[in-house]
């Protein structure tokens, strides 16, 4: 992303998606409102780990970065030593808008350590890309465009168990010609 312009543009197209500042699941700390936009496979990710954390923990997420335009990255690259150019082939994913920046701080021991196993889990799988920064404090991730099939997989799944357990308790219902 050149510029704000260039954000709102792909927002138009449907190529970002906007980012609500809070959510039940997660709230962005520091992203002005004109950066809120990541890739619909990113939101995907953000909107399933932020439950998933919710429901262990019963706290939010701290998101600290999404899109970034390249004059962003380069007012960061001037004051932190740690953010990548913002041109060249080794500038920052943020700006295909499919990366976000996860906040450690606040984060228990217990939280970051299960975030750690959820996340190379899905690099394992080949579904992301994690690094875990320790100048900043956050888990730095790229989401890969496949992590949609990920989900579907996931859900084809909960919901071929679950006819499988329905055909299983209706055969043992009373009554059942099965049951005798």
């Amino acid at each position: 992303m050149r510029d704000v312009s260039m954000i709102r543009t792909f927002a138009r197209g449907g190529y970002l998606v906007p980012v609500a500042a809070n959510s039940r699941f997660y709230y962005l700390h520091g992203v002005p409102s004109s950066y809120r936009y990541c890739r619909p496979w990113t939101k995907l990710f953000l909107d399933r780990l932020g439950r998933e954390y919710f429901a262990k923990f019963g706290a939010r997420l701290r998101i600290t970065s999404l899109v970034r335009s390249v004059t962003q990255q380069r007012a960061l690259a001037r004051r932190n030593d740690n953010a990548a150019d913002a041109t060249g082939s080794h500038r920052s994913s943020h700006l295909t808008g499919a990366t976000l920046d996860i906040s450690k701080r606040f984060m228990s021991a217990r939280g970051k350590n299960w975030m750690r196993r959820v996340l190379y889990s899905l690099k394992r799988a080949g579904y992301l890309y994690p690094i875990e920064e320790f100048q900043q404090p956050v888990f730095h991730v790229m989401v890969y465009r496949n992590y949609p099939v990920y989900v579907a997989r996931l859900d084809e799944r909960r919901r071929s168990r679950g006819s499988e357990l329905a055909q299983d308790s209706s055969a043992d219902a009373p009554g059942d010609k099965g049951a005798d």
